[in-house]
């Protein structure tokens, strides 16, 4: 559940959610790291970093910051080159615990497919070569880019290593979700919840 940590009663809130099952994520947010309590020996994690947050600026503690200031906090991570400029990426990958760093692609209504205009809870969306944008008032709402595609790309922009890659696609989610021990990679024992790419990340089959 993504809170915002700056409003009256999100700490009650952060403190409550782990009793429940429920991990306590930060985010779309102006809070300043004064704002913000962590629960001791719980998992917790960043929404969309960047995005409609607070920054990362040598005048203000933006919740941007976090992360580098606390390693133990996973941190979503759009690869998609819209929502979080590739400079921004980079600074990540290179700077970051890579074990909480996890690629997400915010893919809706359009993704994978033509560019074109959509609908979207009976809103009209365009997608082009500039993201998914509200068609009223062009608000980016979404990406249009697949998660196959965005580990393409974040391996091609850091020149990370295809298991790497992976790892912030799939194992590293897991174990922010408590569930590495069945899904998340390629391991005897585990569920066989597979995708095959072919050399350019096109997807070939679904193994379910």
């Amino acid at each position: 559940m993504t809170v915002a940590p700056e409003l009256k009663g999100s700490d009650t809130i952060i403190n409550e959610l782990p009793n429940y099952g429920i991990i306590p994520c930060l985010g779309h947010s102006n809070a300043e790291l004064s704002d913000v309590s962590i629960p001791e020996g719980e998992k917790v994690s960043m929404t969309h970093l960047f995005n409609a947050m607070s920054p990362v600026t040598h005048k203000k503690s933006g919740l941007g910051m976090l992360p580098f200031l606390n390693k133990d906090v996973f941190f979503e991570l759009n690869g998609d080159g819209i929502h979080v400029s590739d400079e921004a990426v980079l600074m990540c990958y290179k700077n970051l615990n890579k074990e909480k760093l996890i690629l997400v692609s915010d893919a809706v209504i359009s993704s994978g497919l033509e560019y074109g205009e959509y609908e979207s809870y009976g809103r009209s969306v365009t997608s082009n070569e500039k993201g998914v944008r509200y068609k009223e008032d062009n608000v980016l709402m979404g990406s249009n880019l697949l998660i196959n595609n965005i580990v393409k790309r974040f391996i091609k922009l850091t020149g990370a290593s295809l298991s790497e890659a992976v790892q912030f696609a799939s194992l590293n989610p897991s174990v922010l979700l408590g569930i590495d021990s069945k899904r998340g990679s390629l391991e005897t024992g585990k569920e066989a919840d597979i995708i095959l790419l072919d050399q350019e990340y096109n997807v070939v089959a679904n193994l379910f």
